[in-house]
């Protein structure tokens, strides 16, 4: 594609862009959320296991991790790719990592939920078992999506760098 015939003024970005920018503004707003809860938990909880307690402060340092990626991914597509229809084309570090901060941070949470199940189902083990399946699962798929979103990220940015290139403008020696 050459980045010369683009004609920018008749794209519409309310459906990649516009998407990118309201789920990311959702994601601070929950963010914050999380703020709140976590320094209520951690003021009001006493009785609690200090493991519990870590593994709480854990999921906050991976939730803000996730805040961080994500506004680099704002600012990434809307402040230092502003009206390059090109990088929408190719996924920047930040999306692949996000994939995977998701899967870690879901398979946590749902492995919660399946204690949580067990003990309130009097030790229920096929539903268990099968949280805990989904789970496993779900965080394998994560980290397979991962790993083959690297292995193709290099092949997107050598085409990004052709499409790109200004040497085909350059005059040719013969």
């Amino acid at each position: 594609m050459d980045p010369s015939t683009i004609d920018v003024s008749s794209m519409a970005f309310d459906n990649s862009l516009g998407a990118l920018l309201i789920g990311g503004l959702l994601a601070m707003a929950l963010w914050g959320i999380t703020c709140i809860q976590t320094y209520h938990f951690f003021n009001n909880n006493t009785r609690d296991r200090p493991a519990f307690k870590l593994m709480i402060a854990g999921m906050f340092v991976l939730d803000t991790f996730h805040a961080a990626i994500c506004c680099h991914i704002l600012y990434y597509y809307m402040v230092s790719n502003y009206l390059n229809v090109l990088a929408i084309l190719a996924p920047v570090w930040s999306v692949i990592v996000l994939v995977t901060i998701t899967s870690i941070s879901d398979f946590i949470i749902r492995s919660l939920f399946a204690r949580r199940v067990y003990r309130l189902s009097n030790g229920n083990v096929p539903v268990t078992l099968l949280i805990a399946a989904l789970s496993v699962g779900d965080l394998v798929c994560g980290l397979v999506i991962t790993g083959k979103a690297l292995r193709r990220s290099s092949s997107w940015t050598s085409y990004r760098r052709r499409c790109t290139s200004t040497s085909h403008l350059e005059p040719r020696v013969t």
